[in-house]
């Protein structure tokens, strides 16, 4: 019997060791601060939503429960619908916890672009101003009203926060290397836009080049003083004179490169219509694209500009614990199409060290993205011929 009771006692254990505990919620980031799957997103808003059952002035529950239905909607397919109301989801938000940090920023976030709501805020950041999600916006409104001087604050204010990313700051850093003096340079997102105006306005990095955020353009106050400042004929039309978004976010780009002396550039986040409206006429140049109706060779730009202007090391050996990995490792595959132009260029022409170089570049990328089997079936094709 006692044998039997021992044999039980042990299942038992080896039970406690084996079993996955239950899930428990954990603190939900947007995917332009941590990559996570659909999945995850999914169960943390029930988990959350859970959290929000039990007490309705849970504010850290709401906050949560918003970002995570926020993201689940982004990545549920658009023929499934949109699983969460986030105006709904907000609503109930401002009703419940009132006079938050939460509540003040979702009536931001709900009110956004007017005046009204930066008055939220304001007021969000004065409650909580070691908050990093104001950060961004009010660099966002500082740019609207060209304020230099308080995007170097907000800045400085993410820079030596918990949640700034070194990886991603330094991704944009050769963005920047890829671009020639003088240049506009076209943004489309969060993570190749806000790191660039940091390098600009707090690092005094590239003061030379004109950011644009393709998106901030669509606003006409703005795109009438930033054309004017960089030197781009006006745009004269409106939203109304167009058939869809989409149409009149590519007229006000394609007006860009027609109507500007500078060299113009895309950033590598480039939308499908917009790559196939252009595609003709862009080369890699690095992590940019340069648009030129005239052919070059951009093989020796790629070169110069790894060889002489990029900051690689990061990309080798990291010695920082970053917040933003899972994002660092998604976009350092931009890097794959510039280092493949450069592996088989240095191999045909015979340059075994410096090939040597950018395959262990490639493959480290490879591992961290799980694409090691079409880089290694490339890099291996290359050295056949």
């Amino acid at each position: 019997m006692q044998k039997l009771l021992s044999i039980i006692a042990l299942v038992a254990l080896s039970f406690n060791i084996y079993a996955q505990p239950d899930a428990c919620p954990e603190w939900v980031f947007s995917v332009t601060k941590v990559h996570k799957t659909l999945d995850y997103y999914k169960s943390q808003a029930k988990l959350w939503e859970n959290e929000i059952n039990k007490n309705k002035k849970n504010a850290d529950a709401w906050l949560n429960f918003f970002t995570a239905a926020r993201m689940t909607n982004l990545f549920t397919p658009a023929s499934e619908g949109q699983p969460y109301d986030m105006t709904e989801i907000a609503e109930n938000i401002i009703q419940n916890i009132p006079n938050t940090f939460e509540s003040e920023y979702l009536l931001f976030w709900q009110n956004n672009p007017s005046e009204e709501a930066y008055k939220h805020l304001q007021k969000a950041y004065e409650m909580a101003p070691y908050r990093y999600e104001t950060y961004h916006d009010y660099i966002t409104k500082s740019e609207f009203k060209r304020d230099t001087a308080t995007i170097k604050k907000f800045s400085e204010l993410w820079y030596n926060h918990e949640y700034y990313s070194p990886g991603i700051t330094n991704w944009n850093y050769n963005v920047f290397m890829s671009v020639e003096p003088n240049a506009v340079l076209i943004t489309q997102g969060d993570n190749d836009t806000y790191p660039l105006w940091l390098l600009q306005y707090l690092k005094n990095v590239r003061r030379d080049v004109a950011v644009l955020n393709a998106h901030i353009l669509l606003q006409d106050d703005y795109r009438k003083t930033i054309f004017e400042e960089v030197g781009i004929t006006l745009f004269n039309k409106k939203f109304e004179d167009f058939e869809s978004r989409t149409a009149y976010f590519n007229a006000v780009i394609e007006h860009v490169v027609k109507h500007t002396d500078r060299p113009v550039y895309f950033g590598l986040s480039l939308t499908k219509p917009l790559q196939d409206l252009l595609d003709d006429n862009l080369y890699l140049t690095g992590l940019a694209y340069k648009y030129s109706e005239k052919e070059f060779d951009n093989k020796a730009v790629i070169r110069n500009n790894f060889e002489n202007k990029f900051l690689i090391d990061y990309l080798k050996f990291s010695f920082h614990d970053d917040f933003s990995e899972s994002v660092v490792r998604f976009m350092n595959q931009q890097y794959i199409p510039c280092l493949t132009v450069l592996h088989k260029h240095y191999t045909l022409s015979g340059e075994s060290q410096k090939a040597e170089e950018v395959e262990q570049i490639l493959m480290k990328i490879a591992r961290e993205s799980d694409r090691e089997g079409e880089i290694a079936h490339f890099l291996e094709k290359t050295k056949e011929q």
